[in-house]
């Protein structure tokens, strides 16, 4: 713990130009949003916690817009600091997660400056890749985590083996049985295109010999229908 902040950045890094990539982020009938913000619908950080836990070290949500995904974690007991590039009056603005050198020592309320372990968050998904590669590089030092929500077919494509399926850090992805739905303010009747999940690599812990990425299920309650997450059936 430091008293003071510590942000290193390179600032001689090029700017990264975001990819529209269109095979694989698809059309979805809705205009994109600027720098590739979607708020993460509660329900989809709770489907997380419902198979994830941490009890040790802080969580870094580096892209956490209005703090979505943060609020969540924080309310089940996770010590999380945030930023984002874009000033959503959540966060600390104006930090570009790509230049990171280093995990940033941030802010936690009443505990002065930390330095953070692991990361969770939801990226641009036009940067998805460069933010997985970066995220890893800096949580390594400390063997810590990352959990990224992307699309549930992200890990599919040969271009990107090396982060998934080909990285001994993978440890795999939780699917949710409900598309999540991005656009909240619109008043439109969204029909969510695509399924997502949450994907998991662990730098700490090396896998056993054979050992595989897994791939776990949470269903979730439909829109307005009452009860809590719980585990998929042999439905």
């Amino acid at each position: 713990m430091t008293d003071a902040p510590f942000l290193p950045l390179d600032l001689e890094a090029p700017d990264v130009e975001p990819t529209r990539r269109s095979a694989m982020l698809g059309e979805s009938g809705y205009e994109r949003q600027a720098n590739d913000f979607y708020r993460t619908e509660e329900i989809n950080t709770r489907a997380f916690l419902s198979r994830v836990e941490f009890k040790i070290g802080t969580v870094y949500e580096c892209a956490a817009g209005d703090g979505a995904i943060s609020k969540v974690l924080i309310a089940a007991g996770v010590r999380v600091v945030s930023t984002d590039l874009v000033d959503r009056g959540y966060c600390r603005a104006g930090v570009d997660f790509l230049r990171l050198t280093e995990m940033p020592w941030l802010e936690v309320a009443g505990e002065g400056y930390v330095q953070p372990h692991h990361i969770v968050t939801n990226p641009p998904w036009n940067l998805f890749d460069l933010f997985i590669a970066h995220a890893l590089r800096l949580v390594e030092p400390f063997g810590g985590r990352v959990a990224m929500f992307l699309r549930n077919e992200h890990d599919a494509a040969k271009t990107y083996r090396p982060i998934f399926i080909e990285c001994p850090a993978y440890r795999g992805k939780i699917v949710l049985h409900r598309r999540p739905k991005f656009f909240f303010d619109k008043g439109k009747d969204e029909k969510p295109r695509h399924y997502c999940a949450w994907y998991q690599w662990d730098t700490g812990t090396p896998p056993a010999p054979g050992e595989l990425p897994t791939i776990d299920y949470v269903l979730a309650p439909r829109d307005g229908a009452s009860g809590d997450l719980f585990d998929v059936d042999d439905e």
